[in-house]
């Protein structure tokens, strides 16, 4: 049975069939797909992204907490506050004040200590220690008896050559008489002026050979005394590398002790033959003075007057050495001691001084971003000075300019910026913020611990009289309904951890604003003036108050608090006025 050719092989070429069109359709349905979730998921990201396009209401309260605190301290701050408050897409920064004032100029430079005087002790005669009269790591004086080697064979060399001495004395007696006898024999022609000389020669001779046996005592004295090892200096000693029962020599290379002589004690350090020129110059002064990083009784640091300076430069690292005496009456520097050296080498006057921080580099050089009216101007600068901390900058700065000290990489020259408070974000809230990282879960609440909301009687009422922000007690307000919807506050108390427990109620009158923490009450304290400094209109008259914290595996925190307040409308209202002015805070009981 004959049958023909299906249409897409009838003429002599291939025609794509109904099963082949499906598949080529399918790729073709697939790709479009693709670009359409993916032109998707590019528009949500810019939709959530921009600040303009996320409103707090949209969000619920407990996923906006953990928004606002994964972005950080200044979208944060930007959330809470009410639209318009500051410009949109403005950088978060934090600034510093440029001052005028004497700059020195410094050298830090790692030393090393060396003893005044480190003497090994050596036998000098041969023996057996008897006994060693110290104890290992033990401070001598000058002459205190070391060690003992066995005196018996030095005191049986003393007699012998005493009694040689007796022998000698007695010939010369001898031949002082045979020489009289000569002298008048000769004097009659008995004998010949030959013998008479013989017998003077022979007189002449035993003087000589008495005075060699006197200085073989002498000799035999020294070595008696030599068993006696004494200290030569005042100092510590080391270990003891020969106990004692073991035969030492005169010859040999091993000492029995160290003693290093450490009051006083020389600092060796190093600086650039670039410095050269000021090192002169301050010498001639007697105005160059080393001073090291250990304190003294005081609390004082110890300095003291350079009185070396190498006579060449080392050619392979190009310094020269220079050393300090210091009289280490508390014996807290040891031979070997690696010890910080600063050294004033000059004096800038009247310069401007920013922090280091604010210093930074472009293709033209040094610059800083100075803030004005919210604004972000790139300036040109020349670092004159930099120790580190601070630089001493030339240019169009000026004291009272505010100069941008972290958040540069987020700056558009020109470019609006978001002043934010150092205090804005707390250790321990920057610690929860990582834990809730997306990686761990924190966005959708597989893993992550959610903060808790506040409640509806703990958010500040819009409607609420506003309560006095000094410490005395604020009369009682009548009793409100509660919102509509619980408000989240950004910077709220954590969640109760297993390291930390539950917190307790604050008590009435007492409570107290948490504004940060930190790890000294030292930073604390610093970070007060600063705050206060900055918000005076809302925290003068207020209190503050520094609470140290055990968190456990994060470590011991200070935390800085302000207040009391009557009560906790009185706290969230100031705390909201707080946040309107940049700052970061949370009720959180004394």
């Amino acid at each position: 049975m004959n049958l023909s050719p299906p249409r897409h092989i009838a003429q002599g070429r291939t025609v794509p069939g109904p099963t082949a069109r499906r598949s080529k359709a399918k790729p073709r349905i697939g790709k479009w797909l693709a670009s359409g979730a993916l032109i998707l998921v590019l528009g949500a990201y810019w939709y959530f992204t921009n600040g303009n396009n996320m409103p707090a209401s949209a969000v619920p309260g407990a996923l906006l907490a953990q928004w606002q605190q994964l972005i950080g301290a200044g979208k944060a701050s930007e959330s809470v506050l009410p639209a318009g408050r500051r410009p949109n897409n403005a950088a978060p920064v934090r600034v510093a004040q440029a001052l005028r004032r004497d700059m020195q100029v410094i050298r830090r430079t790692p030393g090393t200590v060396v003893a005044n005087t480190l003497v090994q002790i050596t036998a000098r005669v041969q023996g057996i220690i008897q006994s060693a009269n110290f104890k290992e790591g033990q401070f001598v004086k000058k002459g205190d008896l070391l060690f003992q080697i066995d005196p018996r064979p030095f005191e049986a060399a003393l007699e012998q050559s005493r009694a040689v001495l007796v022998r000698d004395q007695a010939a010369l007696k001898n031949a002082n008489r045979d020489k009289d006898l000569y002298d008048h024999l000769n004097q009659i022609g008995a004998v010949s002026k030959q013998q008479r000389d013989t017998q003077e020669s022979n007189v002449e001779v035993l003087i000589a050979t008495i005075a060699a046996d006197q200085a073989a005592i002498n000799l035999a004295v020294l070595n008696l005394e030599y068993t006696q090892i004494r200290s030569p200096v005042n100092g510590k000693t080391g270990p003891m590398l020969i106990q004692p029962g073991n035969m030492v020599l005169a010859t040999g290379t091993t000492p029995l002790v160290t003693i290093a002589e450490i009051q006083p004690v020389k600092i060796s350090f190093n600086l650039s033959q670039a410095d050269l020129p000021l090192i002169l110059a301050r010498q001639k002064e007697n105005r160059l003075v080393a001073t090291v990083d250990t304190k003294d009784p005081n609390n004082e640091p110890v300095s003291a007057p350079i009185d070396f300076s190498s006579n060449a430069v080392n050619d392979k690292s190009g310094t020269v050495e220079l050393r300090a005496t210091f009289d280490n009456r508390d014996y807290s520097f040891l031979p070997g001691q690696l010890v910080s050296v600063t050294v004033e080498l000059d004096t800038i006057p009247n310069a401007v001084v920013v922090p280091r921080d604010a210093v930074s580099e472009g293709a033209d050089g040094s610059f800083v971003y100075v803030v004005t009216n919210d604004k972000a101007r790139q300036q040109s600068i020349k670092v004159l000075f930099d120790d580190g901390k601070y630089a001493a900058i030339g240019g169009e700065v000026k004291p009272g300019d505010q100069v941008v000290v972290e958040g540069q990489l987020r700056v558009d020259p020109s470019g609006a910026v978001n002043v934010v408070s150092p205090q804005q974000v707390s250790p321990d809230q920057e610690a929860e913020a990582s834990r809730l990282a997306p990686s761990q879960g924190g966005l959708d609440g597989s893993s992550a611990q959610v903060l808790r909301q506040a409640p509806a009687e703990e958010a500040a009422s819009t409607d609420a009289p506003p309560a006095r922000l000094d410490p005395a007690p604020a009369p009682a307000a009548k009793p409100e309904a509660a919102p509509k919807a619980p408000a989240v506050v950004a910077n709220t108390v954590p969640a109760p951890s297993p390291a930390t427990g539950p917190a307790p109620a604050p008590a009435i009158g007492s409570v107290l604003l948490q504004i940060g923490s930190y790890k000294s009450p030292e930073i604390a304290n610093g970070a007060w003036a600063a705050f206060k400094a900055q918000h005076a209109a809302v925290v003068g008259g207020l209190s503050q108050d520094v609470q140290k914290a055990d968190l456990g595996a994060k470590g011991t925190w200070y935390r800085l608090r302000l207040g009391p307040f009557a009560d906790k409308g009185a706290a969230n209202a100031a705390c909201e006025k707080l946040k309107a002015e940049g700052g970061a805070c949370f009720v959180a009981p004394p």
